[in-house]
């Protein structure tokens, strides 16, 4: 069988053999193994509060499962700010099956940071140690669909490209062959990117509960795209980050907007991402909890949003 090989209580190294092996059991198994895995592993929320030790990145290493037009391109070069190069790797998960050696680059995985697009069932989570501090980053449905297709149109080099530009708006949000478009952060959480869930149904609903409790339990944080301020004075206070001010990378340019939007397009990408906007509610609650847990208060939004209007003055008369 091949689910044997990854029956061991010890990280395995990622080779051309564990990857067959794993791709070879059905997604629904690879999501409840790395469910299993990461769960004892993972700093949980209560221990990132509450330890003092995550000062120190020699204690745990950074894993930032990057959403699609979330605005995680940013917080990857915030990310790059406060830990040493040398020890950092980003690589999506696509490019980690095709050549599993650009994880080994230094003989072994990277000792603070890895970054890149993947989902909660990639073989990557089982080459990991732990403590690990979980990461991710999720943006409500509209706008991401809204910001993909405006970076697709923009992006000519994107494999989704030609497809934004053949199609209307309208024809684009209904693309049955760009899974990302219907509910993708719920897929990508639940650990099931491939999984059909365009429709309310049992597999869906199952996929929305795996990919809310992961999102509870099994990263250590998150953020949301619209209340980025927040996420990163969580960052500075528990993680000690010492530059947190930033602008804005990979903005795509506005071709289309919500507001130029008639109600029936509205309609189509809310029932095409029925999950996400539910998975997107749940988010919204559980970070406004730990927000009032770390007394993140709207007075310190307001003061980190007049710095970093200070930063990017002073940034843009050193250019």
């Amino acid at each position: 069988m091949a689910g044997k090989v990854f029956d061991c209580d010890e990280p395995i190294r990622i080779d051309a053999q564990a990857i067959a092996a794993w791709q070879s059991l059905p997604v629904a198994e690879r999501s409840r193994r790395n469910r299993d895995w990461i769960g004892p592993r993972v700093i949980q929320w209560k221990q990132f509060r509450e330890a003092s030790l995550l000062h120190d990145s020699c204690h745990y290493r950074l894993i930032y499962l990057h959403v699609p037009k979330t605005g995680g391109t940013t917080l990857r070069h915030l990310i790059a700010k406060n830990y040493p190069m040398k020890s950092m790797l980003h690589v999506n998960g696509g490019r980690v099956l095709r050549n599993p050696a650009v994880l080994y680059k230094e003989g072994e995985l990277p000792k603070s940071v890895i970054t890149g697009h993947y989902d909660m069932g990639h073989l990557l989570y089982r080459a990991l140690e732990g403590p690990f501090f979980h990461l991710t980053l999720l943006r409500h449905p509209v706008s991401r669909v809204l910001s993909s297709y405006n970076y697709f149109l923009r992006k000519s080099d994107h494999r989704h490209h030609q497809k934004a530009v053949a199609r209307s708006f309208r024809e684009f949000i209904q693309s049955v062959d760009i899974v990302d478009l219907s509910n993708g952060q719920t897929k990508r959480l639940a650990g099931g990117m491939g999984v059909k869930i365009d429709q309310p149904s049992s597999l869906g609903d199952e996929a929305l509960e795996i990919a809310k409790d992961n999102l509870a339990h099994r990263f250590t944080c998150f953020g949301l795209q619209d209340r980025y301020a927040e996420l990163l004075l969580m960052m500075r206070q528990l993680l000690g980050w010492p530059d947190i001010f930033y602008r804005r990378r990979n903005v795509s340019e506005k071709r289309v907007k919500k507001e130029d939007m008639d109600q029936e397009t509205l309609a189509c990408i809310q029932e095409r991402n029925y999950y996400d906007l539910a998975l997107y509610d749940f988010a919204s609650q559980l970070f406004e909890e730990r927000c009032q847990q770390l007394g993140i208060t709207q007075a310190r939004v307001e003061g980190f949003w007049k710095a970093n209007d200070q930063y990017l003055e002073l940034l843009s008369r050193s250019l």
